[in-house]
C-alpha cells in the first residue's frame, strides 16, 4: 500500500496538510514576542512538525532569529538539563559570532546556575536578535524524582 504520509520523518512545506489554523496561530505568538508557546500531544501526532514548520516561517521573516532546540529525552535530572543547557547556549551564541558583523563573548562556563536561565536574554541583546528556545520530550525532566524542575 502506498500512503501519501511519511511517519518516520518530520513534514515541512507542503507536505503539511490540514494544520494552516495552528500554524497561524504558533507563528501569531512568535509575532506579538510570547515568552513562552506550549504545544502538547500524544505521540506522532505532529508537534514538532507544527513547531519547526512555524519556526521556519518566522525565520524567514526575521533572518536574524535564532534558534536553539534542546532534545531532552534521556535528561532526568536538573544537573543534567544545566550541563545540556550550558552547552547549547555556547553553541547558540557560536551560532551568532558565524553570522556576526560584530562578535561578542560570553563565557557561559563562568556563569553561575543562578543565572544561566538569563543567557537567551543576553544572547539575544547582544545579537539584537529574537531567540527562540524549543524544548523537545521534556515530560522526563519534569517527572524527575526529587531533582526535577518544576513549572
Amino acid at each position: 500500500m502506498n500512503l501519501p504520509f511519511s511517519f518516520d520523518k518530520i513534514a515541512a512545506g507542503s507536505s503539511i496538510i490540514g494544520r494552516d489554523a495552528e500554524l497561524d496561530f504558533i507563528e501569531g505568538l512568535l509575532e506579538k514576542g510570547n515568552n513562552s508557546v506550549v504545544v502538547y500531544g500524544g505521540p506522532r501526532s505532529g508537534k514538532e512538525t507544527l513547531v519547526t514548520e512555524a519556526v521556519e516561517r518566522y525565520r524567514n521573516r526575521h533572518r536574524n532569529a535564532i534558534v536553539c532546540r534542546f532534545d531532552l529525552l534521556g535528561i532526568h535530572s536538573r544537573t543534567e538539563f544545566i550541563s545540556l543547557w550550558r552547552s547549547q547556549m555556547k553553541e547558540c551564541a557560536s551560532e551568532v559570532n558565524r553570522n556576526a558583523l560584530l562578535t561578542f563573548d560570553i563565557n557561559v562556563d563562568n556563569v553561575s546556575d543562578a543565572k544561566i536561565f538569563d543567557l537567551p536574554g543576553v544572547i539575544a541583546g547582544e545579537a539584537a536578535s529574537p531567540v527562540i528556545i524549543y524544548f523537545k520530550e521534556f515530560q522526563n525532566l519534569l517527572d524527575a524524582e526529587g531533582d526535577g524542575l518544576s513549572l
